[in-house]
Formats: C-alpha cells, sequence, structure tokens
C-alpha cells in the first residue's frame, strides 16, 4: 500500500484510505502498526487526510503512535470538532502543560543527538541507519493554532503568553525554558500562529536569546524556533529585519545570522574554570545513601566497572529502569553517578549504556546544581577539618615534658662554657640516660626549656664494663668537630656504652649523658 501511494494511484485516497482504517482492527498488532504508519505518511496528502478524519478512526487504542496521528486531526477544523466530540482537547491540553512539553523536547534532542551521531557509535537500532534526518513530531500547540478556531482555544486558555513568561525568566529550569521555546516555534510554524510571536514581540525575543544566552543548550533550541518560523514569508522578513537570513526555498526550515563575525551566536560567554569533578577518592553524598534503591543502582554502576560482574550489572540496571523509571530521571541521582564514574575507570562501552540509562535525566533535571553543591559542601568540610588539624597542632606544640613546658629548637654548634668536667664510666642501666645540661648539644630529639636542653638517648644495650674514672679537658673543643686525628681519643667500644656522671658529692654540677657521635672530636689528655 505504501508503494502504491507513493505511485499516486488514481483515487488512492478512497480506497485505499479505507483499506488501511480497516487494518487497524486487525488482530496481529504488527499489521495494525504498519497500516497506521502508511496511513500517517498518506496525511501529507490533503484528500487522504480529509478522508480519514471523516472515517474517524479508533487510533487511540494503538498507544502513542496512534495519538500521534490524532494530533494532527486538530490542524483542521472538522478535525478539531471531532476531537471536541470525543473529549479529547481539554484532558490533552492539561496533560501537555503538566509534562508531555518536556517529553516532547526529550524525545526530539535525543533524535537530533542521535542523527549527528557517526554510524559506528549508534546503540539504537533503526530501519534506515544512513538517515540523518529529523521529523518533528506533531506538537499539540503547534497543531492548535493552525486553525482560526484553535487560536481562539488557545487566546482564552492564556497559555501561549504562559510559554512567554517561562522563556523570559533566567530563573525557571532550563528544560522548562527550552519546552516553552519549542512550543512557541511551533505555535509561530503557521501563518495564524505567527500572529500571536508579532502582537507579543516574541521573535525578538528568541533571537535575544539565542546570541546572548549563557546557556548554550537554551541557545540550540531558539536556533530550532527561528527555523521553524522561516517556513512562513512574514517570519523570514522579521528574522531578516533582526539581522538572520533564511534561504528562499521556504521550505528548508533553517536561519542564520547575516554576519558571524559580528553576531554572538557562535561565540562562549567568558567564564571562570573551577576545576574537574573528578576526585582521588569516592565521596558519595548523604541524600544517596538513604534509599535503598540508590544504594542498588549505584552499586550496580560501579560493579560496571569489572569485566566480572559488567554483563550481570548491566541487565540489573535494566530491570530496575523497566520497573523503577523516575529513578532514572532524577538530576540528583544522576549527579552521583557522575562522581561514581570520575572516581572509577570504566570502558567506553560501559559509559555509553550508563548515559543510556540515564538519558532522561541528562534532558530533563540538570544535575550540575546538585554536583556543585554537594562538592561546596565537601570543600566546607576539608576546610573545618584542615582548621581543626591546625588547632590541635598547636595545643600539642605547647606540651609538658618532665613538668616543664617545652618548645620545639633548632640544632646549634656545640659550645662547651666549663673548662673540665670530670666523667665517670659505670655500667649502663636498662632505662633510657637523661642529659640535662645548660650548654647547647645537637640532637633531633633535643628540646629547650629555659636555656636547659633535655634529650633522650636511645635504650643501650646492657655489658657489664669495669668502672673507671676519666678527666675531660673539654677547653680545646672546637664548635666544628674535626676529622679523627692520631692523639687519644674518647670513643665507646662496640660492646659498651660510655655514660659520664658527676660523683655523688658533687650535686651542682651538671649530668652529661654522652652519645656516641657520628664523628668524634678530638680530645687532649
Amino acid at each position: 500500500m505504501r508503494f502504491l501511494f507513493r505511485a499516486g494511484v488514481q483515487d488512492f485516497c478512497h480506497w485505499g484510505v479505507d483499506f488501511l482504517v480497516q487494518q487497524l482492527n486487525d488482530a496481529d498488532n504488527k499489521v495494525a502498526i504498519l497500516a497506521l504508519n502508511v496511513l500517517d505518511e498518506a496525511c501529507d496528502d490533503p484528500d487522504c487526510f480529509e478522508t480519514l478524519i471523516n472515517l474517524k478512526p479508533p487510533l487511540l487504542k494503538l498507544g502513542k503512535p496512534g495519538k500521534s496521528l490524532l494530533l494532527r486531526f486538530l490542524s483542521r477544523t472538522n478535525g478539531l470538532n471531532y476531537l471536541k466530540e470525543i473529549n479529547f482537547v481539554e484532558p490533552e491540553q492539561k496533560l501537555w502543560l503538566g509534562s508531555e512539553n518536556a517529553n516532547y523536547v526529550i524525545s526530539v534532542e535525543n533524535a537530533i543527538s542521535e542523527a549527528l551521531t557517526p554510524l559506528i557509535y549508534r546503540q539504537r537500532e533503526a530501519a534506515d541507519q544512513s538517515n540523518n534526518c529529523v521529523y518533528l513530531p506533531p506538537h499539540f500547540f503547534g497543531e492548535l493554532a493552525k486553525t482560526e478556531e484553535g487560536c481562539k482555544i488557545l487566546k482564552q486558555s492564556g497559555h501561549f503568553l504562559t510559554f512567554v513568561g517561562i522563556a523570559r525568566d533566567d530563573a525557571a529550569h532550563p528544560l522548562q525554558r527550552r519546552a516553552a521555546i519549542f512550543a512557541i516555534g511551533q505555535i509561530g510554524s503557521s501563518t495564524t500562529g505567527l500572529q500571536f510571536l508579532i502582537e507579543h514581540n516574541v521573535v525578538s525575543l528568541i533571537v535575544d536569546l539565542a546570541e546572548k544566552s549563557p546557556c548554550l543548550s537554551l541557545r540550540g533550541t531558539c536556533f530550532y524556533a527561528l527555523g521553524m518560523l522561516s517556513c512562513i514569508e512574514q517570519a523570514a522578513e522579521l528574522l531578516d529585519r533582526l539581522g538572520w537570513e533564511s534561504p528562499i526555498d521556504l521550505t528548508s526550515r533553517i536561519s542564520v545570522p547575516k554576519n558571524l563575525v559580528k553576531s554572538t551566536f557562535l561565540k562562549v560567554v567568558p567564564y571562570e574554570y573551577r576545576g574537574s569533578w573528578a576526585t582521588s577518592t569516592l565521596d558519595i553524598p548523604n541524600y544517596a545513601t538513604v534509599d535503598p534503591m540508590k544504594q542498588e543502582i549505584i552499586g550496580h554502576v560501579i560493579n560496571l566497572a569489572s569485566h566480572i560482574t559488567a554483563e550481570t550489572a548491566s541487565k540489573n540496571l535494566k530491570r530496575l529502569k523497566q520497573k523503577n523509571p523516575e529513578y532514572f530521571a532524577s538530576g540528583e541521582l544522576l549527579s552521583v553517578i557522575l562522581t561514581v564514574m570520575d572516581s572509577y575507570r570504566f570502558r567506553l562501552g560501559a559509559r555509553r549504556f550508563i548515559y543510556d540509562c540515564f538519558d532522561t535525566a541528562i534532558f530533563s533535571d540538570d544535575p550540575y546544581p546538585y554536583l556543585e553543591t554537594f562538592h561546596q559542601q565537601l570543600q566546607q568540610n576539608q576546610q573545618q577539618q584542615q582548621q581543626q588539624n591546625l588547632n590541635q597542632n598547636n595545643h600539642n606544640g605547647n606540651g609538658h615534658q618532665n613538668g616543664k613546658l617545652t618548645t620545639p629548637s633548632t640544632p646549634s654548634k656545640p659550645t662547651f662554657n666549663n673548662n673540665t668536667t670530670t666523667t665517670t664510666t659505670t655500667p649502663p642501666v636498662k632505662q633510657p640516660s637523661t642529659t640535662t645540661t645548660n650548654c647547647n648539644i645537637p640532637s633531633n630529639n633535643q628540646q629547650h626549656t629555659n636555656g636547659v636542653v633535655s634529650a633522650v638517648a636511645p635504650k643501650p644495650t646492657i655489658h657489664p664494663v669495669p668502672t673507671k674514672t676519666t678527666t675531660i679537658n673539654t677547653t680545646n673543643i672546637t664548635p666544628n668537630p674535626q676529622p679523627p686525628s692520631p692523639t687519644k681519643k674518647l670513643a665507646p667500644s662496640p660492646t659498651s656504652t660510655t655514660s659520664s656522671t658527676i660523683p655523688n658529692n658533687v650535686s651542682n654540677q651538671p649530668t652529661i649523658s654522652i652519645k656516641p657521635p657520628s664523628t668524634t672530636p678530638a680530645v687532649n689528655q
């Protein structure tokens, strides 16, 4: 039947359309869908379209494809009257205001993205992969504005002014603004609907948004809307005065700036680079760990990083998306998934699969505000932790040792004030020896307390050593240690530790514990 229609067989609008409408009631759903597709193409012919409206086919039972064809009835007066009879217009209008406007934008943007994707990277199956054209599906408000009676309904409802207000509102959600601009473009793509745009000076608004909006996706939507307007000669003249030109062939549906050098349409507004969201550790926001379903989805996404668990994880994600599609349309959850993807290594195929699972959230609920808020909180927590660590270090730096307040010091050159010190070599004890003197002895563990140095030596090895008394003249000890000389040196034996103490009858002299130095200074015996 499709080939007969394209071949222009005589009176196809009568017998051909009637036969296809009968096939809509076929028991095999595939036959009904094929008949519906041929009818959709045949409706491009005005005579076939009139015949189909007069037959009043039961299209709603065929689901979304049938409803899409039924929307085209709004573009004809007799079709609008038929839809009023079956009470279709009012509920459908409320539905489009609630969610269908946004869903329309998402479906069109997905189709455009798929058409611009090279063939080797396309994921979806299609009958004709070489066809890069995107055919806009019927839009409720666009079809309604094609008749005078439909324009009256649109004017009485005030929905057009609502769309204009959303498009002007910078605080509105980007998806809602794009949906409003698509609706305005569809309304202005007809001669009757263009009068709404001229009356409220909306064409200049769309041009201004296309050239100056900081949101690039909004610029792209405005570009498509201007292309829809360019199919009307009057709108093309308005665009020409605003610096945008269109081909003479009005069916091209494209409009571009006349002077791309002066125009800011393709220029990106300067911005401040805030760094990458990628982190070395995985930090998941608290709101993602409350809901068990979110935890399960995040777990399966993480399992996609391993080729061992990837197949099972992908099946589970498909199952969860069918049962709970609202989770995969959440920008809040998508922000967590993007954080996970920055923290783990995923193959290219796994990344594509994740993006395909959350395609609705990518276009419907912007995840980046959630990401920015989460990372701001993370930075604040890190700053607080750093401040706490700094305060703790300052508190520990003013600690006590042996009942005295100690402060850190730096090593200095050795200087001795006493000319002679009498030392007694005794067997070492088990406890670490403590040295306290009024001279500066370089040590990595030394601490000063009111000019007194305290140092703790390592625990010595216990070896019995004969006790002997040695008198050391410290007058000639130089500040800088010199290489060993042939003179007699005071050095510990490999099997003992030399400890110098003061005789018991001299209590006011400092007690010195000598640690074997790396280079022993020369001592004049």
